[in-house]
This record gives C-alpha cells, sequence and structure tokens, in this order.
C-alpha cells in the first residue's frame, strides 16, 4: 500500500462520509474521485448490473436501480468496507449488520487513521 500523508487520509475519510451507504454508483465515476484527491492503489471492481438487481430481488426490500448502461457497479457501503479494509487492514463496520451503520463505523475508523489513531 501507497504511504499516504495526513492531509490525503483525511480528505479521503471526508470523501467518503459524502457518499451514501445505500446508493449505488458507477465504480468508474468513484475511480476518478479517488485519483483527484491522490489514490494511487488498486480500486474496487464492482459487480456488473446483473449482479447489483439480483442482490436488490434477493433482500426483497425493493429498491431502483438505473438502466444497465455497460459500467461496473458499487454500493456505498462497499465502498466504506473496501478502503477501510485496505487502509486500516479491517473494515470496523463489520461488526455491525446494518449497511448504514457498517458505513458510518468505517468512516469513523478512516477518520481517526487520518488524525493518527
Amino acid at each position: 500500500m501507497t504511504a499516504y500523508g495526513r492531509d490525503e487520509r483525511a480528505a479521503l475519510a471526508a470523501w467518503l462520509d459524502g457518499l451514501d451507504s445505500h446508493t449505488i454508483y458507477p465504480v468508474d465515476e468513484l475511480a476518478a474521485e479517488l485519483r483527484a484527491l491522490g489514490w494511487r492503489d488498486p480500486l474496487p471492481t464492482g459487480s456488473t448490473h446483473a449482479q447489483i438487481a439480483r442482490a436488490i430481488d434477493a433482500r426483497g426490500l425493493g429498491g431502483e436501480l438505473a438502466p444497465d448502461d455497460g459500467r461496473r457497479l458499487i454500493a456505498g457501503f462497499e465502498v466504506s468496507r473496501w478502503l477501510a479494509a485496505y487502509m486500516l487492514g479491517h473494515a470496523p463496520g463489520d461488526r455491525f449488520y446494518g449497511r448504514g451503520s457498517a458505513h458510518r463505523a468505517n468512516v469513523a475508523g478512516l477518520r481517526a487513521f487520518a488524525n493518527g489513531g
């Protein structure tokens, strides 16, 4: 992993905090945003539209998914888990069942890391 300075870590945590845990994002757009923040390491690959659609159906809770435009997709909570696991070596949110709670715990862990904790 690349060493990131305190300011870069803080910027990544703030960016992540701006993502909605349940929103589905195109991976290429998030990758561009991360690169603009100075991210120099591998990026998440996400899932296909069909994989996301099956997951939404399997949960049985409803939800909407934009039409398939061929891009890979990833949910906000998946981004926070990936980034926390990559930077911290674990995802603090793994101790929570809810996606929103897990997302907030991962953001908090990254904020603490950014502040030297």
